[in-house]
């Protein structure tokens, strides 16, 4: 009885490591782009996600190739339908792909 339930202990241990960090997949509208401070800002159905980009973000076309420009690009504009990817840490959304539909 002791090894089940240190064994059931162990799983459970592990499942709540690895807990905090979620990715997850989009398929919305933009509804803002800065740039500046490197955020993006989408929206699927009535909800809002601010995402936060990183130098590892991948911003790519319809084709699936890298946008030249990366955020910068003329082709992320306000309602232009995409797909995100991004990992969820706390309040924290970190943008990891961004791709026009």
């Amino acid at each position: 009885m002791n090894k089940l339930l240190t064994a059931a202990a162990g799983v459970g241990l592990v499942a709540v490591t690895l807990m905090p960090s979620f990715a997850t997949e989009l398929h919305a509208r933009i509804k803002s782009v800065d740039a500046n401070k490197g955020t993006v800002t989408v929206v699927e159905g009535k909800k809002d996600y601010n995402l936060s980009a990183s130098a590892s973000t991948k911003f790519l076309n319809v084709k699936g190739a890298a946008l030249i420009n990366g955020i910068k690009s003329g082709d992320l504009r306000a309602g232009r339908r995409v797909t995100v990817n991004y990992d969820a840490k706390g309040d924290t959304l970190s943008l990891t792909s961004l791709k026009i539909r």
